[in-house]
């Protein structure tokens, strides 16, 4: 971005007073255009997992009585994400199977080689299964640090319903949000309930 100066009343080759270019950098810091260029590509993906339960709104109460998008399982939340992100990381692919550990091979929902992102997105059912999706994010965190390309994990948790109780979330998005180093190799995990 350039600024042509002389529309200001500003001579070309005089020095610009330092008040007015503190002003003048001031603006280009402050400008939302500029901010919003700056925000990185997990920063873009955060904010859409942040708005998804007002996505899911949206959708739920259509408009001129069209019948509403039902958001009923992980699959559905899958697909929603997957619109809502696509924008934002346009080379992002669904089922990029990781490498067998033990004998196991778990899957990232979605990953993206560009942005060195993977996404888990997990969607809870009931009380019962909010207890397991605590275990089940430990589980799979074993095994995503052997996906090559992946150097932040973000496990997105759909709890429409408050399954896990709004006072715990916090704690739980602490205790699973944290880089792990195994063998040599770390990544950062990014939990979020919403």
């Amino acid at each position: 971005m350039s600024l042509d100066l002389t529309q200001n009343g500003y001579a070309r080759g005089r020095s610009i007073p330092p008040l007015d270019a503190a002003f003048i950098l001031d603006a280009f810091i402050a400008s939302p255009v500029d901010r919003l260029a700056r925000r990185s590509t997990l920063d873009s993906v955060l904010v859409v997992i942040d708005a998804f339960p007002k996505s899911m709104a949206v959708l739920a109460a259509r408009k001129r009585r069209r019948p509403p998008f039902e958001i009923t399982d992980e699959y559905d939340v899958q697909d929603l994400f997957f619109a809502l992100v696509l924008p934002v990381v346009p080379d992002i692919v669904e089922e990029d199977p990781a490498p067998k550990v033990a004998g196991h091979s778990t899957r990232l929902d979605f990953t993206s080689k560009a942005t060195h992102l993977g996404f888990e997105i997990k969607h809870v059912k009931s009380k019962a299964h909010a207890a397991k999706v605590r275990e089940e994010i430990l589980l799979d965190e074993r095994t995503y640090q052997e996906h090559p390309y992946i150097d932040t994990v973000v496990a997105f948790v759909s709890d429409p319903n408050q399954e896990i109780p709004l006072h715990e979330r916090a704690a739980f998005e602490a205790d699973l949000s944290q880089k792990v180093a195994v063998a040599g190799r770390s990544i950062r995990y990014i939990v979020r309930i919403r």
